[in-house]
């Protein structure tokens, strides 16, 4: 007599919840080193997105595009690229760029004490040096310093 527990094919209760339970946490794991990841990416391209305005702005005060100066107004959540001495908001020629999600300019420490860095014509230079600090969502910092030459670094 063959016993009727022989002939089942399949599998138990016990080995389905292990194949559950261990593709819960490989895709957990996953997730939450891609969550990090796009948080490091977000950073990395808002300090390189600060960096190409300031860049960009000092570059066209040196080669006098249109004789005037260019700036870039900083906000919490934005960087502005503007024409002339003076931040205006209501400026149609403004280029306004937001920060990834999640990343604010919590710092802004300018000679001045504003929230603008004007680059003269012709020699690139700034009388609003000084630092930012940009801080992501996760609590990192990154620190970018304007120097009076208008040269920037990232720190």
């Amino acid at each position: 007599m063959q016993s009727k527990h022989k002939n089942k094919k399949g599998f138990t209760l016990i080995e389905i919840l292990i194949v559950i339970s261990l593709v819960t946490i490989i895709s957990f794991v996953t997730f939450s080193f891609f969550v990090d990841y796009r948080a490091s990416q977000g950073v990395a391209q808002d300090v390189e997105l600060i960096e190409t305005m300031l860049y960009k702005a000092r570059n066209d005060a040196i080669s006098s595009n249109g004789s005037n100066d260019y700036g870039v107004h900083f906000a919490s959540s934005s960087v502005t690229a503007f024409k002339g001495s003076v931040y205006t908001a209501s400026n149609t020629t403004n280029q306004i760029f937001l920060f990834t999600s999640g990343n604010t300019l919590s710092g802004i420490s300018l000679v001045s004490g504003g929230v603008d860095v004007v680059f003269n014509k012709l020699s690139g230079e700034t009388t609003q040096s000084g630092t930012l600090t940009l801080t992501t969502s996760k609590g990192g910092v990154k620190t970018i310093i304007i120097y009076p030459t208008g040269l920037i670094q990232s720190i």
